[in-house]
């Protein structure tokens, strides 16, 4: 038997992304495209409205409610899969206005309807995404172990990469500075570099200078 979790981990990674339509800049999965996966994941689910009793004995999908402005309406729809259960209730709205509205007619009470049943799918995990406002669902990280470091990788993934083969260590270029520390030879500052020059140019000078007692 499967649990909330279980159904929540396979349907909230159903890239619903290519059957998602838009209208009124609204963005919403239909009925049909929300059965087609329900039916591939778990073809035993089954969902219905709930009936609400009358006061002549019969009874209504539709829960109705008056109030200054007029009568407004709303419905529940019960989503099934196993023994598990979420109901999900919407108020009617004409077209995609968002809004619920005043004397809802058959065709409204009927579209409230599919997008309850879409919601109420949406609570086990399909299409969650659409109600935060993204096409595509968050996925989940995989982490693989790869030598002594883990790699993250955003998804599922079927197969862990092959493990990279180690790169020959590549030759370094000998820095003279370290190497003289190694050899415990002390490398000339700047200071002293220059008063080296200074003193074979004092040299020089005095090499080169005429012989007054040859003259």
């Amino acid at each position: 038997m499967k649990t909330y979790k279980e159904i929540w981990d396979v349907l909230s990674q159903v890239n619903v992304s290519d059957k998602i339509m838009k209208k009124n800049n609204l963005s919403y999965l239909s009925w049909a495209h929300c059965h087609e996966v329900m039916m591939e994941h778990f073809p035993e689910y089954r969902w219905e409205t709930t009936h609400y009793a009358k006061a002549d004995g019969t009874s209504t999908n539709v829960l109705t409610y008056k109030s200054p402005e007029g009568v407004t309406a709303g419905v529940e729809v019960t989503v099934t899969i196993g023994e598990l259960t979420r109901s999900c209730y919407l108020p009617c709205m004409t077209g995609y206005s968002n809004k619920a509205t005043n004397y809802p007619n058959a065709r409204d009470v009927n579209d409230t309807i599919q997008r309850c049943y879409v919601k109420a799918c949406a609570l086990f995990g399909l299409g969650v995404s659409l109600y935060w406002g993204e096409d595509i669902p968050k996925l989940k990280n995989t982490v693989i172990k790869n030598d002594d470091k883990d790699i993250v990788f955003a998804g599922a993934i079927e197969q862990a990469p092959h493990k990279r083969e180690k790169q020959p260590a590549t030759e370094k270029i000998a820095d003279p500075i370290v190497e003289a520390k190694k050899e415990h030879i002390e490398p000339k500052n700047t200071e002293t570099i220059q008063a080296d020059h200074l003193s074979s140019i004092k040299e020089e000078s005095i090499s080169n200078k005429p012989n007054l007692g040859d003259m």
